[in-house]
């Protein structure tokens, strides 16, 4: 199983995730982690900017982050979520799954694609609310 780390411009790590290996590819804000730190690096690690790894330590007086910089992070997550919403409405895709199975994933999908949209509804860039990514 592949887990994945997301983490906002400051590093601090904002959710993991053990399915989502498809929703880091190509995304910025996210990173592979390994199955023990997947329990442990939310509250415990942040992500070094520079170098893309795992850090002991919470980031304690985060820079102030513009409104460009969730964009930019919502718009990569809006672009993997995007590709996984196109496998699920492929007609021969997941073929073990029922009808009523690949549309609650869709469902799913789109709910968490609004969200991350109405993100800049949210009134303060630096306590970013973010949508968790559907199972």
């Amino acid at each position: 199983m592949n887990y994945v780390a997301f983490f906002d411009p400051t590093g601090r790590i904002v959710d993991v995730d053990c399915s989502a290996q498809d929703l880091a590819k190509g995304n910025p804000w996210a990173i592979k982690i390994s199955a023990a730190q997947y329990k442990t690096v939310k509250g415990t690690h942040h992500v070094n900017l520079k170098s893309k790894k795992l850090v002991k330590g919470v980031v304690a007086n985060p820079n102030q982050v513009g409104w460009a910089e969730i964009r930019s992070q919502r718009d990569c997550l809006l672009v993997g979520s995007g590709q996984k919403l196109t496998e699920y409405m492929l007609p021969d895709s997941f073929p073990t799954m029922t009808p009523a199975q690949k549309q609650a994933k869709i469902d799913a999908l789109l709910a968490y694609r609004q969200a991350l949209r109405d993100i800049t509804k949210q009134k303060d860039p630096n306590n970013i609310i973010w949508p968790t990514p559907p199972a």
